[in-house]
């Protein structure tokens, strides 16, 4: 899990992001085919139509995340709203909160981590709703 609290990040910047550290680690682990699920209506919407993004500043990331994209074989692009998406937005305010970024990677070291705590506190009900839909 990303945070993303730079003052010169973008909301849009932080969000494609963070779809890019996710398809590296789907890349890097063999993991396909994927289903994607996000909260961004802009950024799922312009992957899933292969529509480049008119900001400047966004392009490169697009073109990195389609291009893993389609490496990874993601089958299916879903915007899930963020009042269902409760991991990316207490990982969202944390990073306002604290106006820093940061890297979590789960690993057994990481179990007393603030970050991980919150991150596995909502993350099964965020898999569970994403699975009922």
């Amino acid at each position: 899990s990303l945070l993303y609290g730079s003052p010169t990040t973008t909301n849009n910047q932080a969000e494609y992001n963070g779809l890019l550290t996710g398809l590296v680690y789907a890349h890097r682990a063999n993991i396909d085919p994927l289903f994607v699920v996000g909260d961004s209506q802009l950024i799922i919407r312009q992957q899933r139509t292969r529509a480049e993004p008119r900001a400047h500043h966004l392009r490169q990331l697009y073109m990195r995340c389609r291009g893993l994209a389609d490496k990874c074989k993601v089958v299916k692009w879903t915007h899930q709203l963020r009042v269902f998406n409760k991991t990316a937005d207490s990982l969202a305010n944390l990073a306002m909160d604290t106006a820093r970024s940061r890297q979590v990677i789960f690993s057994p070291e990481t179990t007393d981590d603030h970050f991980h705590t919150v991150v596995m506190r909502y993350a099964a009900i965020d898999l569970r709703k994403w699975l009922d839909d």
